[in-house]
């Protein structure tokens, strides 16, 4: 496969992935060959956005100054943005594949963990604060919080 790009007379791209197929003899000559186009310049330019906004979206995360995280319904971590790292004292790398919940909320402090679960069994929860345990040990309230 190889991708071919064409301008009209005003100068306007077109894309295309250019197939090629040899077809064999019996002793393994090549006796015709079948070669077929596929536009695909809308998906160019959808794949273009695609990246676009990622990258929007990426420097939006990693430019905040609040905590961004992705954690797994068992409560492994999956993502920690730079500003997760600043707050917490932890890296990413300290992180990721680690119990967010039993990290932050060791001991006793995870029955603030046990109680947001509760609270979220009656619907959306808004406004919760809860006090989080930093890597050196400080005790750092949620943003909000008097």
């Amino acid at each position: 496969m190889v991708e071919h790009t064409q301008y009209d007379d005003e100068g306007n791209s077109r894309h295309y992935e250019a197939h090629a197929y040899p077809v064999f003899d019996q002793q393994g000559e090549v006796v015709q060959m079948i070669e077929y186009f596929l536009e695909i310049t809308e998906r160019k330019k959808a794949l273009q956005k695609f990246r676009d906004e990622r990258e929007f979206s990426t420097n939006i995360v990693n430019g905040t100054s609040s905590i961004i995280c992705r954690i797994a319904a068992d409560g492994t971590t999956l993502f920690l943005n730079p500003a997760g790292s600043r707050i917490t004292g932890y890296s990413a790398e300290e992180l990721v594949g680690r119990n967010w919940w039993s990290v932050f909320y060791p001991g006793d402090e995870y029955k603030q963990v046990e109680q947001l679960f509760k609270t979220f069994e009656h619907g959306d929860v808004a406004d919760y604060r809860m006090i989080q345990t930093s890597k050196n040990g400080d005790k750092k309230r949620s943003p909000g919080t008097p």
